[in-house]
């Protein structure tokens, strides 16, 4: 089955504001058919530490913790691989890449998960608007300076596929894919398969940034994973474990 219990599920994004949220988050959703595995980031490893927050997740789960660094792959080339030698002494199984700094740099993160035991996620492309040289957004309501104007993304539009080309090419296998850009996801997943790698995607932007399980799910539906990070429509929600037990209903329609 591989890094998960099941080929499609729901991943809770634990951004929550102390262990004891992040404990209560966990009693309430492990039991629901179809969750599996929770992602914890800089947040909580600023606050505790990563060994407490890995060692936490661990205390209420046997499902793996991903760990976001929040775009880790933006150092220089021997800066993250000490980075990453740290995480794995600390207890992390699997990481999130975002290699903004280049080619080398993101050879080098992939390269020491290997040596390290660490499962690399192969991320590029982010969920908001404004991303790349194609989008492009209205500032004045962070700022009244910027006005009307416009301004497009910075990441040149084939910088995506260029990241894809070297992840295919070390043989990562998991991917993160934007759950509201479907026709992103869809490019995405067209160059990896055409590299020879059947693509397991976990995708963030469901629920607040509008994306939806069932279009971004179908969108993948050939490849060998499909998993929705979850956010604050679990961790916010009245009802914690009904709301997860929605979002993997829909998931598990694919399974």
């Amino acid at each position: 089955m591989g890094f998960f219990s099941l080929n499609h599920g729901i991943i809770p994004a634990c951004d929550v504001n102390s262990l004891d949220e992040l404990g209560g988050l966990i009693r309430d959703v492990d039991g629901v058919k179809g969750i599996v595995g929770y992602k914890a980031g800089k947040r909580l490893q600023s606050r505790y530490s990563l060994p407490v927050l890995v060692r936490t997740v661990g205390q209420y789960t046997e499902k793996p913790m991903i760990f976001d660094a929040q775009k880790e792959g933006n150092d220089v080339e021997f800066t993250e691989k000490d980075f990453i030698s740290d995480y794995a002494v600390d207890g992390v199984k699997s990481l999130i890449i975002f290699p903004f700094a280049g080619p080398r740099v993101q050879a080098t993160c992939v390269k020491t998960c290997y040596e390290k035991n660490i499962l690399p996620i192969g991320g590029f492309r982010l969920t908001q608007e404004g991303f790349d040289e194609t989008e492009s957004v209205e500032m004045g309501d962070i700022d009244p300076v910027f006005g009307n104007n416009k301004f497009r993304g910075y990441i040149s539009k084939d910088a995506e596929e260029r990241a894809l080309q070297v992840y295919t090419l070390m043989g990562v296998a998991h991917f993160i894919g934007p759950a509201n850009k479907v026709d992103k996801l869809k490019d995405m997943k067209a160059q990896i398969k055409g590299q020879g790698i059947d693509p397991s995607f976990l995708m963030p932007g469901i629920g607040r940034q509008k994306g939806e399980v069932s279009s971004a799910f179908e969108a993948v539906d050939d490849c060998a994973g499909a998993y929705g990070i979850v956010g604050s429509g679990i961790y916010k929600a009245k009802d914690r474990t009904e709301a997860a037990e929605m979002f993997c209903e829909e998931a598990l329609k694919f399974e």
